[in-house]
């Protein structure tokens, strides 16, 4: 799965722990911070400030590419915590939200009726009554 939902991406990221008030978001990217408060070649538009990412952490970025998908800045060191394990998470958490907002779903009538974490998966059950 890819990244190309904003709001789907937002909602993720707090579910997560990354509160709205934690991260900043821009209509043009910014370079990212360093742990030494530099400024790093990768730049993004939605930002998890390295203060909320970890100590002698630097920011975690999600650059919104030309074709509409973001693709995630996560530093070398900041993988320890937020590596592959943390990324699957938040796809999952992703899939999740895009799941609640699908609009054919929508108007179709579905409506998430139950949720149930199986294994490292989430199973959503939907019903159209």
């Amino acid at each position: 799965m890819e990244i190309s939902d904003r709001n789907a991406l937002m909602a993720a990221l707090a579910d997560m722990g990354f509160t709205k008030d934690m991260v900043k978001t821009y209509a043009e990217p910014h370079a990212l911070e360093g742990y030494e408060g530099d400024a790093r070649k990768q730049r993004a538009h939605i930002i998890l400030p390295r203060k909320y990412v970890g100590g002698s952490s630097n920011d975690i970025g999600f650059e919104r590419m030309p074709d509409g998908r973001y693709r995630a800045h996560i530093s070398e060191y900041d993988t320890r915590r937020y590596g592959k394990a943390w990324q699957d998470q938040l796809m999952q958490r992703y899939g999740y939200h895009v799941t609640l907002t699908d609009v054919d779903l929508i108007r179709e009538g579905y409506r998430v009726v139950e949720e149930n974490k199986v294994g490292d998966a989430i199973q959503i059950v939907l019903s159209d009554d």
